[in-house]
């Protein structure tokens, strides 16, 4: 019996045989292709204009990303403690990233008391830091000692999106307050329009609001999460937002779009960011 050759069949096939249905098939995915990437292009731009509009109107949008880790204090004196011998070490005070510490004011049924925010001005900032610490003495502590203090109830990745309202240097407080809004959006872009709307109409001059996007959150969904942050508890209630006549517009513009996963109030207790 002789060889067997895909040439063979399409050199014996009609027009409408083998040959036609493969550059038919090649034509259909190559414009598939095409047509992706211009509803994603046309996504992204549409998030760009939000993204400018927001740009042009608030004090500052810095970008940052990082990691939050959620724990249990068994200890809460010694996660301070050790937050400070491990920022005082010659590996943390060469780290480009810094620790903030909240405590959770309100947290539903989630067990956790504490929130550690890992804030770092880059991807590679962070790269340097994770490779410093796997090398690290100084960070081996820091974990051993964080283990006898805790226990570890979650964690996730995220970024700035350069989206806020308000200027940061409102809020004053070395304890400040704030809501956490964790979401899963489908249309981000029509999210940060009607918020835009909402809160540069409504938020009080004392608050600051940022929009950060979430990359990985384990098994939740959140792709975003809203922080609202005054400077304290009574700052954060009474901001008249709560109370505008363009709260009911805003919730039913974006309830086709969003789902909120959790809204936990948080205090911040201690923040080891670089003096300026």
């Amino acid at each position: 019996m002789g060889g067997f050759s895909l040439s063979c069949i399409t050199e014996a096939a009609p027009e409408w045989g083998l040959k036609n249905q493969l550059s038919s098939s090649t034509d259909q995915i190559i414009q598939q292709e095409k047509d992706f990437k211009m509803k994603f292009i046309k996504t992204l731009k549409s998030f760009g204009i939000a993204l400018g509009i927001t740009l042009g109107t608030t004090a500052s949008a810095q970008e940052f990303m990082g990691i939050a880790y959620d724990f249990v204090a068994t200890n809460p004196a010694g996660v301070v403690a050790a937050l400070d011998k491990y920022m005082a070490s010659p590996t943390g005070r060469s780290n480009p990233g810094y620790p903030i510490l909240n405590q959770y004011i309100v947290n539903g049924t989630d067990a956790a008391t504490h929130n550690i925010v890992v804030v770092f001005p880059s991807t590679e900032a962070m790269d340097q830091a994770n490779l410093a610490n796997a090398l690290s003495a100084d960070w081996a502590v820091f974990l051993s000692e964080m283990g006898d203090a805790t226990t570890s109830a979650g964690e996730l990745l995220y970024q700035s999106t350069g989206v806020s309202v308000g200027s940061q240097d409102a809020v004053t407080s070395s304890n400040p307050v704030s809501q956490w809004v964790t979401m899963s959006v489908a249309e981000p872009s029509e999210y940060v329009e009607a918020w835009l709307e909402l809160a540069e109409d409504y938020q009080g001059d004392d608050v600051f609001s940022q929009l950060i996007a979430i990359g990985a959150d384990g098994r939740q969904g959140a792709t975003h999460n809203l922080v609202i942050t005054a400077n304290n508890m009574t700052g954060l209630m009474t901001d008249p937002l709560n109370e505008s006549r363009g709260w009911s517009e805003f919730i039913e513009d974006v309830g086709d779009i969003r789902s909120i996963i959790s809204r936990n109030i948080v205090m911040q207790l201690k923040s080891y960011a670089p003096s300026m």
